[in-house]
């Protein structure tokens, strides 16, 4: 574990990086369910929803950096986790390569397709269209679509699309909006109303990184994600949204109930299963040994 990196650092400190999205997760992922994490850095959501879905369901963790790729490949191993199954690409609109830009090692999941006033690194990465890169059974069974992509939620959202009719009728995707980055490059919060065009409601998901937030948020019950109401045009600071077929005030594990396609009904996790990744505190390894922290999935 790396904890001179932000997300790591939260990791071995409370055991969970956004804990209000790992609520929410809990609350909709279940057994033979199948759960794809764009953006899936090290780990920190796609280890815990793998140990979710069981091991007849799948993970699909979508990681551009190559060197968060190994670091997820050995997290999962290190979990004894083989439901996971991970791309080493960019998702965009259509087969390209990026260059991505690190700004901070202090920061290493800001990485993004927006090149800032001072970069420590850039590297050139291939890109795809979310079609591409899942297998039609993926696409047939996906219960949640997580996209985190530090700007280029837009370029994901174009390739993801024109797969929704392929998709079951309670797929739910849940979008970190950077309004500052769309902006960057022209673009608009309205990236997202094409989502609205086809049924989908928006509901905002609390996402406090401030470390003093995250003992209140760990101890207590998740706050769930609440229905936005106004034009996306307020929406003027990066957020989680949640994107849902449902209609309600507030998304609940028992709000999951909604229309449906036959063979695939919405499942509702108790919150006694919440820990369903074993914490085993890290033994030494060849390369050193892992710092212990508080339950949670393992990180190498």
């Amino acid at each position: 574990m790396d904890t001179t990196d932000l997300i790591q650092q939260y990791l071995h400190a409370f055991g969970v990086w956004e804990p209000h999205l790992a609520g929410y997760l809990r609350g909709r992922l279940g057994p033979d369910d199948v759960f794809v994490d764009i953006g899936a850095n090290c780990g920190a959501v796609a280890i815990p929803a793998a140990g979710l879905v069981g091991p007849l369901g799948r993970v699909v963790a979508i990681e551009a950096s190559p060197d968060f790729c190994l670091a997820l490949m050995a997290n999962a191993e290190l979990n004894g986790l083989a439901n996971i199954r991970t791309v080493n690409v960019a998702v965009s609109d259509r087969a390209q390569e990026l260059t991505l830009y690190l700004k901070t090692s202090g920061n290493l999941g800001a990485t993004s397709i927006i090149r800032p006033e001072s970069v420590e690194r850039e590297f050139r990465v291939p890109a795809r269209p979310l079609a591409e890169l899942l297998t039609e059974q993926e696409i047939a069974a996906v219960r949640v679509i997580k996209v985190d992509v530090e700007g280029a939620e837009g370029k994901v959202l174009a390739g993801l699309l024109p797969l929704l009719p392929c998709m079951r009728d309670d797929v739910e995707i849940v979008i970190e909006i950077s309004p500052d980055r769309l902006a960057a490059q022209g673009q608009s919060v309205a990236v997202i109303d094409p989502l609205l065009a086809t049924g989908f409601h928006p509901y905002r998901l609390v996402n406090d990184c401030r470390a003093q937030s995250y003992p209140a948020a760990v101890r207590s019950q998740p706050a769930p994600p609440m229905r936005w109401r106004q034009p996306t045009a307020e929406l003027t600071e990066q957020c989680d949204l949640v994107f849902s077929r449902i209609d309600a005030d507030f998304l609940t594990p028992a709000g999951a109930g909604a229309s449906v396609r036959a063979g695939h009904p919405s499942r509702s996790i108790p919150p006694a299963r919440a820990a369903a990744v074993p914490h085993r505190r890290s033994e030494p390894r060849e390369e050193g040994a892992a710092p212990p922290g508080p339950p949670g999935p393992r990180t190498g």
